[in-house]
């Protein structure tokens, strides 16, 4: 009677102590995916805010706009992906069940855009990885607080990470006016580029110029600036880095990297 008694306690207080465990453990990761693609018409701005992980960027093959999100989080319920058009600018949402949209260690978001020629894309990055492994011809407007930036680009660029690097291939046909301006507070910027003629090169560093330049690009000292000018500034590029070094390289078969 009384062994019975003490071994019914046992198994009592096992299962009181494993209930507890359980309920003390952390909660198990989930994944979403989650998917939306437009057509392009009357589309002239697409916007992005992911504070929650990595972006590439791609061409789109089928002239659609197109995003996949895989969404993984701890306890944070069901995403959604919302989108917005207001006067041809559209606007993808990620959002959590529990409405929370800065950055946090129980979830993650990572990102694929395609993008086709047209229109222009303004995104945001907390500490993600910004990359793509093909050139567009989009105007690319770039915010990050700590992200590493690589960029293959033809047209416009707006790139800018607090503390993270900005490297830009830029491929240009040589034809069209460009802008291309990278900015890093304490990161190395770094511009690959394809041109020799007409352009305007502009660089602002706390740190070191340092160049891989045929002898025809002369670097000269203008005020805080150093300068490379060639012809007519049809393509102007502005480079600054507050604690960092900028890198001036020159290719002129230049091919994104795999």
């Amino acid at each position: 009677m009384y062994v019975r008694a003490g071994l019914l306690w046992l198994l009592l207080m096992g299962a009181a102590v494993a209930q507890t465990v359980r309920s003390t453990e952390a909660p198990e990761w989930r994944m979403d995916r989650l998917h939306d693609q437009r057509a392009v018409a009357g589309i002239t701005t697409v916007m992005l805010n992911n504070p929650w992980g990595d972006v590439r960027l791609r061409r789109s093959e089928n002239g659609l706009l197109e995003i996949h999100a895989v969404a993984q989080s701890r306890d944070a319920g069901t995403p959604r992906l919302k989108a917005q058009v207001t006067e041809g600018r559209l606007r993808w949402i990620i959002q959590w069940q529990d409405e929370r949209d800065e950055p946090a260690a129980d979830r993650r978001v990572d990102v694929v855009l395609w993008l086709p020629p047209g229109p222009a894309l303004e995104l945001w990055l907390e500490t993600g990885r910004l990359w793509m492994k093909k050139p567009l011809d989009n105007h690319l407007k770039i915010r990050s607080q700590g992200s590493d930036l690589e960029l293959k680009a033809r047209g416009d660029v707006d790139a800018w990470s607090a503390h993270g690097d900005v490297v830009l291939y830029s491929l240009l046909d040589g034809a069209r006016p460009t802008r291309q301006k990278l900015a890093s507070s304490s990161g190395t910027v770094k511009l690959v580029f394809n041109q020799l003629e007409d352009i305007r090169i502009e660089a602002l560093t706390g740190g070191d110029v340092l160049v891989d330049l045929p002898d025809l690009l002369a670097v000269k000292k203008q005020g805080r600036y150093r300068v490379i000018q060639r012809g007519r500034s049809l393509h102007w590029y502005q480079l600054q880095s507050d604690g960092g070094d900028v890198l001036l390289v020159y290719r002129a078969l230049l091919e994104p990297p795999p």
